[in-house]
């Protein structure tokens, strides 16, 4: 019985846990999207917003990919607007925004877009988008408000729509209803599941429309916090079928697997 040197058996070990756990992730399979399916997404910042002490940053995933460009007032760094076609599920788009003022103004505009189209002439499929989003306001002191408003759009119809007004001089709103207080932090989020049936030939676009804007004129102070990721949950052919998945990326699974080699070549060469 041939007994291992003890530097070449801790590299074996090493190499043989690495390779345990490269099996394991490996069996993380994400979604494709079918060929017969196109998704475009473009993810644009409104430059004719972005005035006052606003930040925040704007988001596409591709091929499990992150594309994030930042902005800060009207400033912003990186490309706008991020475009690309999406190909797995959770793949998506997103944006995010926040200020705290006093004595300033603020406003911010995103107008986005995702446009779906089936190319079969025969086939029905299925496809499930996912919406998270957060939505905050405030507004304190004599004369301050903040009022955020988003609305997605399948197809020029109104899908979801969420406005939060928090305004000392003129009252408080939500989704358009006065709520009876001036001012104050107001805040709604969710997750949202939006399904769709795609006959052949048939085409979808989601448009996504993000508007802030407030102030704090006379020592008080106006915030706002707000953030949304729309993705692809799912893309089924009509009959129960599953689109076909793609493993974990494999350059990884190479390098452990040479390196194992390596490892059992220079251990017969110590025998």
């Amino acid at each position: 019985m041939t007994t291992l040197k003890p530097k070449w058996k801790t590299l074996t070990l090493t190499t043989l846990s690495a390779l345990c756990s490269l099996c394991f992730l490996s069996s993380v399979q994400a979604a494709i999207i079918p060929v017969d399916i196109n998704i475009q997404a473009t993810n644009t910042f409104d430059e004719g917003y972005g005035d006052g002490v606003s930040s925040g940053d704007f988001s596409l995933i591709t091929g499990g990919a992150t594309i994030t460009s930042t902005y800060a007032g009207a400033t912003v760094t990186g490309t706008n607007p991020l475009t690309n076609n999406l190909v797995n599920t959770d793949d998506g788009i997103g944006f995010t925004g926040s200020a705290l003022t006093t004595d300033d103004t603020f406003n911010v505009g995103f107008d986005s877009t995702i446009d779906v189209a089936n190319n079969s002439v025969s086939d029905i499929y299925d496809i499930v988008f996912k919406l998270v989003f957060s939505n905050m306001v405030s507004a304190n002191g004599i004369d301050a408000y903040a009022d955020s408003e988003f609305t997605l759009f399948a197809n020029g119809a109104e899908l979801f729509f969420t406005d939060l007004v928090s305004d000392t001089v003129n009252g408080n709103e939500i989704d358009g209803v006065a709520d009876g207080n001036f001012g104050g932090s107001l805040f709604a989020a969710d997750t949202l599941f939006f399904n769709f049936a795609l006959n052949p030939t048939d085409l979808l676009t989601l448009d996504l429309s993000w508007t802030l804007e407030g102030g704090d004129f006379d020592g008080g102070e106006s915030a706002f916090d707000f953030s949304q990721f729309l993705s692809i949950e799912s893309v089924t052919l009509r009959g129960g079928q599953v689109p076909p998945s793609v493993p974990a990326p494999g350059s990884l699974s190479l390098f452990v697997i040479a390196l194992f080699g390596l490892v059992a070549r220079n251990v017969r060469k110590n025998k």
